[in-house]
């Protein structure tokens, strides 16, 4: 029978949770069972407040394992929506919680790529040569510990340990098949390769989705302070599922893992050690009804999956809306089937079986993809729009002060690339998701350096001056 420990956290004391949930797998020193080398995979998705593992969860867990014996501990990631990994680290304080530990941040999205075939699916992914020669072929030198948060998700359902693991795989690779077959592709990597350890980080637990606007966040973020943890994956995720009122059974990823006796997801047959009571809730992962309301949604009648083109697009709508003021004017389509009304349907339609990727979408008249103008991020109110203007390609212009004001139910929103970091440098002041150069930093004079994933497995990474951090459409299914 699997364990899955749900450990409280205590006056702000993350190290005595975690211990707790070790405790019964022989503590720390048990479940490290000798390996050198630790490898945490933090789930780093943006440096958007709430949406990424909690810096002081990352601390706190390596500062543990190199208690119990690591040589070495490496937090890793490879992050999407068009991010560079390096940035969000820094500016989300998940490379700072690291390296105040001794522990060395990993970025995937650098270095030496290898391929790997998914086994059900058929065809191949790249992942970093950090994941196949130390996870996939050297488990049993290095130990894996998976450390997601604890989110719904509007297209996954939850993000927990199994969903974690997509970050494993290049951001090019994850276009395609996220439509009806995105849980089989989660299945897929977990059968791949699967952590020794599965801990969720539920400091804060996210409601409506995995991704929430700041605008919103009073009504689809709460502090609950809990970990929970064990060696069955599967049966760690039907706990945290469980404790987010959502039934495992009925998270498809979940489903088709345990059939492939990758682990266990009745809750019957689970040992849970600890008192989950005052954790459970009634989340959704449904995106809450809030969009501007002069963008007109157009969703095929044939076919426009929850897992791509409509909730994906939905979610950045908005948290353009919520978050920026962003106005509309015109539409958004998804999926075949929306080629009359007088809509011109040019090739494929986002999530067309076949057509994802290509830049074949359709385009309503005055609908403009913009071209990465260079001017800098405007604040959410009263500050100046891009020189050249903004525009998502959903028709929605990052404009302050235009059409219709979105509601405000919680922090008040920062401007793009404007993360609330007081001690942000410079160099991400002046990022832009969409659009823009990003000056990096100079080399980190930190005593393991700068993480990049390359095939000699030194973790330096020269300087890189005036790199672009143009927003990737194809990321959206629109371009």
């Amino acid at each position: 029978m699997p364990r899955v420990v749900v450990a409280a956290v205590k006056e702000g004391n993350f190290e005595e949770a975690l211990q707790e949930v070790f405790r019964p797998f022989g503590g720390a020193e048990g479940v490290l069972g000798g390996r050198r080398e630790a490898f945490i995979k933090v789930n780093a998705v943006d440096f958007k407040p709430y949406c990424h593992t909690d810096p002081r969860a990352v601390r706190a867990l390596a500062a543990i394992l190199y208690r119990a014996g690591a040589r070495r501990v490496y937090v890793m990631d490879n992050c999407t929506q068009g991010n560079f990994t390096r940035l969000v680290f820094r500016v989300s304080g998940l490379e700072r919680a690291a390296r105040e530990a001794g522990a060395v941040p990993l970025y995937l999205d650098e270095g030496r790529q290898v391929e790997v075939t998914l086994p059900t699916l058929g065809y191949r992914v790249h992942v970093s040569r950090w994941v196949k020669e130390r996870l996939m072929e050297g488990g049993d030198e290095n130990l894996y510990i998976s450390l997601p948060k604890l989110k719904t998700h509007s297209m996954a359902t939850v993000t927990l340990g199994v969903k974690n693991q997509f970050g494993l795989i290049m951001q090019s690779d994850r276009i395609r098949d996220h439509n009806w077959n995105l849980h089989r592709k989660f299945a897929d990597i977990f059968m791949l390769v699967r952590p020794h350890f599965t801990v969720i980080e539920g400091l804060h637990a996210l409601n409506h989705g995995h991704y929430a606007p700041e605008g919103l966040a009073g009504d689809c973020v709460e502090e609950l302070g809990v970990f929970i943890g064990g060696e069955d994956t599967l049966a760690v995720d039907a706990v945290g599922a469980d404790l987010l009122g959502i039934d495992p059974r009925q998270v498809e990823h979940l489903r088709l893992a345990a059939e492939e006796g990758l682990g266990c997801i009745d809750l019957e047959a689970i040992e849970v050690i600890g008192d989950r009571g005052p954790f459970r809730r009634r989340y959704t992962p449904e995106l809450l009804p809030v969009f501007p309301p002069d963008v007109r949604i157009l969703e095929g009648a044939e076919r426009c999956c929850p897992e791509g083109c409509s909730l994906n697009t939905r979610m950045v709508l908005q948290m353009l809306y919520v978050d920026f003021h962003g106005r509309g004017g015109v539409g958004r389509l998804g999926g075949p089937g929306t080629g009359g009304g007088g809509l011109r349907r040019r090739g494929g339609l986002p999530g067309t079986p076949g057509q994802a990727g290509q830049g074949k979408g359709p385009r309503l008249p005055g609908m403009q993809r913009p071209q990465g103008g260079a001017g800098k991020p405007h604040a959410a109110h009263g500050d100046k729009p891009h020189k050249h203007g903004a525009s998502s390609g959903l028709g929605v212009h990052l404009a302050p002060g235009q059409g219709h004001a979105p509601p405000h139910h919680g922090p008040h929103p920062t401007s793009v690339g404007q993360v609330r970091n007081p001690r942000r440098p410079r160099w991400c002041r002046q990022g832009l998701m969409l659009g823009g150069a990003v000056k990096r930093p100079e080399r980190s004079e930190a005593p393991h350096g700068g993480g990049s994933a390359d095939d000699r497995g030194d973790t330096s990474c020269p300087k890189k001056e005036g790199r672009r951090a143009t927003f990737n459409w194809k990321l959206l299914g629109i371009g």
